[in-house]
């Protein structure tokens, strides 16, 4: 281990740069989120190397001292952030639900398990979801205080066994941090197809990022020397960027693209070791670049709640000059908190921070301070919420699950493994035993309000075979575009090879009425992104009811496809949570337009097959000019294409009579 190593700090704003250029919308930058990595590898090096140097020094490791260290490091900043951030919660944030959710992940990102929390929530990290979730970026702070929790007792461990044993330290270090890096990368490749977001999220899973550092701080690399280690940190840079540009979110991570980062920020800190005055570690070393990665704790803490408030504000559709200036006042922030909060608490320079039982103490304090302010804000919109009809509607409009329907008959974000029995599944009239058979992703799936009732007011049952994502199309347009990976395909195309499979089944047994497909198909008049692998998922989408019709009518059942819905610009509920109800709605004639390609290509088959019938939901949720976000206080979108609970079951009395006709031959 070296002392203050400029190029480290310049290695630092390289990855806070990449981060913070990929959270503004570079879309180039798809791989920017991976200066995360960079910084894990900058961690397990300076945690280690400071821990085994002290280890070395007086034979014991000081665990209350580190962690005072630790609290003068982290916490200046993060609290300073987490306040304000709160405050203009409550000013900008509704108390619809949303205001709640960020109590609750203010409390975790104080009590430091905010990678938990954003495990379980039911947007993933690159959702656009989650970019308005203004603490979603504590998630990493969360992992790093987790591995500073188990480290020093690692190390300690050790040192304990060493001299038990008889062993060397040193080698035992090495052997323990090979261990962990290969047992924790070879974990990560089963868990990211697994369970995507634990292999993300979870610190175990990324153990391997801080082993490798570690290991460059104990093995004597300093002494490999020779023409070759010149090259390691332009190689190592090189590395970086190439991952900045070829990773992207539609893939598992962190798969074995994550090695780019983390060994390329490996080669950098190698390379300052044994070439600190070649080209490449001189550039990380100059001014600009050890000062902006001086401030890169501050501006990975402001940049996000800056950027993620600016748009919620916009509905996600925040112009260049409010996004680039959210970005300046992060780097502004970030600057006011290092030379005036963080530096001096660091150096201890305030009598009150001085020391570790004392530093521990405010640590604490600061703890209780945050928490306390999450819970008055926490109760402060549930006591807003209880007292507005509006605001119970808007947060009841969130909700699109049917009550007490089974979790495996959804097939939903899991590897697939079988159809749930039928019995199971079937809703509205539980006893039907020719029920219909629905299939499609998310956007059959918020059908189910509407069957559900229609099926129990007509006596008629509906049995859903739905998987979110996986449209009832064949190749790589099967999954939605913005979502699609290999894995997700794979199992796609497993899943509906089994409910096609079951579908010939039950027309044999004469056990299904007919088949109704919905989905969220492709369409010309939607963005690229959506439609799958290209423009061509719209000739994959007429070939899959191609094929749906062909079957239907070897199986003599009639055959409906329902017209998808309308997509709004902005995440409805939210809409209403800040603006006025008419600035939510939609025009009829743009929701016509977006189904325009839709009902040609369905006309078309139609004219084919003509046991094909076509149902477009567009009247049961459309007056004569507006397709509004809210009906007598019914809110009717759950975000910006899915339909609320209360919306889909308002469709059963709307479209009532075109309901009755699904099923039956003609």
């Amino acid at each position: 281990m070296q002392g203050y190593r400029r190029d480290i700090d310049g290695l630092r704003a390289i990855a806070v740069g990449s981060v913070v250029l990929f959270h503004a919308g570079v879309s180039s930058l798809s791989g920017g989120f991976t200066g995360v990595d960079i910084f894990f590898v900058i961690s397990g090096f300076l945690i280690t190397g400071l821990l085994v140097e002290e280890a070395a020094a007086k034979g014991r490791i000081s665990i209350g001292n580190f962690y005072a260290r630790r609290v003068r490091r982290l916490f200046p900043a993060l609290v300073l952030m987490l306040v304000a951030v709160t405050l203009a919660s409550i000013w900008l944030l509704p108390a619809d639900g949303t205001r709640q959710d960020f109590a609750k992940s203010a409390l975790a990102a104080m009590g430091f398990v905010a990678n938990f929390f954003y495990m379980f929530q039911p947007s993933g990290y690159f959702a656009p979801e989650a970019e308005v979730y203004p603490l979603l970026h504590t998630w990493t702070l969360a992992v790093e205080e987790q591995f500073y929790l188990v480290w020093p007792l690692l190390i300690w461990g050790i040192m304990w066994l060493a001299k038990r044993w008889g062993l060397g330290v040193n080698r035992l270090y090495i052997g323990v941090f090979c261990a962990t890096l290969l047992v924790s990368f070879g974990l990560a490749q089963w868990v990211i197809h697994w369970r995507a977001p634990v292999g993300f999220y979870f610190m175990p899973l990324r153990a391997w990022e801080f082993a490798l550092g570690a290991l460059i701080a104990v093995v004597p690399l300093a002494r490999l020397r020779g023409r070759w280690t010149r090259l390691l940190t332009p190689l190592g840079l090189a590395a970086m960027l190439v991952g900045f540009f070829a990773i992207d979110g539609n893939r598992p991570f962190p798969d074995f693209w994550a090695l780019l980062p983390v060994l390329g920020a490996g080669a950098v800190i190698w390379g300052g070791m044994v070439d600190g005055d070649g080209w490449g570690s001189r550039v990380l070393a100059t001014a600009p670049m050890t000062y902006l990665g001086k401030l890169s704790y501050g501006l990975y803490l402001w940049h996000w709640p800056l950027l993620a408030l600016v748009r919620g504000h916009y509905l996600g559709q925040a112009p260049p000059v409010a996004i680039w200036g959210a970005v300046a006042v992060a780097i502004a922030l970030a600057s006011l908190s290092y030379h005036i909060v963080e530096t001096p608490i660091r150096q201890q320079k305030w009598g009150w921070v001085r020391g570790q039982a004392r530093s521990l103490a405010a640590g604490a304090a600061a703890l209780a301070l945050v928490m306390a302010g999450a819970m008055g804000t926490w109760q402060g919109a549930k006591l807003a919420l209880a007292a507005s009809p509006q605001l119970q509607a808007i947060r009841a409009g969130r909700d699109g699950n049917l009550p007490n329907w089974p979790a495996p008959c959804a097939n939903y974000q899991a590897h697939f493994v079988g159809l749930a029995p039928v019995e199971r599944c079937i809703i509205g009239n539980r006893a039907d035993v020719r029920p219909l058979l629905l299939v499609g992703d998310s956007h059959a799936y918020h059908l189910l309000g509407m069957f559900d009732a229609w099926g129990r007011a007509r006596s008629k049952g509906v049995l859903p075979r739905t998987r979110g994502g996986c449209r009832p199309i064949d190749g790589p347009a099967n999954v939605i575009g913005r979502l699609w990976s290999a894995d997700l395909s794979s199992d796609c195309a497993a899943y509906l090879t089994a409910v096609r499979a079951e579908a010939a089944q039950l027309a044999r047994a004469r056990a299904v009425s007919g088949i109704v497909l919905a989905a969220r198909w492709p369409r010309i008049a939607q963005p690229t992104s959506l439609m799958g692998l290209g423009g061509g998922a719209v000739t994959a989408r007429d070939a899959g009811w191609e094929d749906w019709a062909r079957a239907s009518a070897a199986w003599r059942l009639p055959l409906t496809i329902i017209v998808d819905t309308p997509q709004f610009a902005h995440n409805v509920p939210e809409c209403l949570g800040r603006r006025d109800a008419a600035q939510c709605d939609i025009s009829r004639a743009e929701a016509e337009r977006q189904q325009g390609d839709m009902l040609a290509a369905l006309a078309r088959l139609r004219a084919r097959h003509p046991q094909v019938q076509i149902l477009s939901l567009i009247d049961g949720y459309c007056d004569r000019a507006r397709c509004p976000a809210v009906r007598d206080n019914i809110v009717l979108w759950r975000d910006n294409n899915h339909l609320s609970l209360a919306g889909s079951r308002d469709l059963a009395v709307r479209l009532r009579a075109r309901l009755d006709t699904l099923g039956q031959a003609r």
